[in-house]
Order: structure tokens, then C-alpha cells, then sequence
């Protein structure tokens, strides 16, 4: 991997997401202009606008991160890693 295409401005990106399954099936999707959540409905076999808007607070008192592969990832990005604990 080029540490050029992890590193890239926000601005560059077209689209992001993921998708949360447990209980429920959510689908968390930013074209650019805001992030909002998804829930299917499994009777409509939709998803439907559940989180509208979601934000990060600027403060925050908790760190959450899978540090699963922490040794697989490069210098700069470990050392990122390890300033937010």
C-alpha cells in the first residue's frame, strides 16, 4: 500500500461508508455533504433514513480503535495511533 493513497485530503473523495451487522443492518454513507445512517426495514427490503446528520463531538473523553493489525500499518500511522491513547 502507498502511503500517498492512505494519506489523501477529504476533499479528494467521491464517496465513504460502511455497514453495521447485528441485531439491525445499517448502512452509514457520506456522498460529501454530511453523514447520515440507514436501517433496513427487512419487511420493505429498504433502508431508511434512521441517523440523520451524524457528527463527532469536538471533545470527546473515549478511544476506540481495532488495533488488530497495528503492526501491519506504517510508522507514521502507528505513531499517530499511539499519540490518541
Amino acid at each position: 500500500h502507498n502511503l500517498d493513497s492512505f494519506l489523501q485530503r477529504g476533499t479528494k473523495m467521491v464517496a465513504a461508508g460502511y455497514c453495521l451487522y447485528s441485531a439491525t443492518t445499517v448502512l452509514v454513507l457520506t456522498l460529501g455533504s454530511g453523514v447520515h445512517g440507514f436501517t433496513l426495514d427487512p419487511d420493505k427490503q429498504k433502508f431508511l433514513q434512521t441517523h440523520p446528520n451524524i457528527r463527532i463531538p469536538d471533545v470527546g473523553s473515549l478511544y476506540s480503535f481495532n488495533e488488530a493489525n497495528y503492526r501491519e500499518f506504517s510508522e507514521p500511522v502507528q505513531q499517530f495511533l499511539t499519540s490518541m491513547k
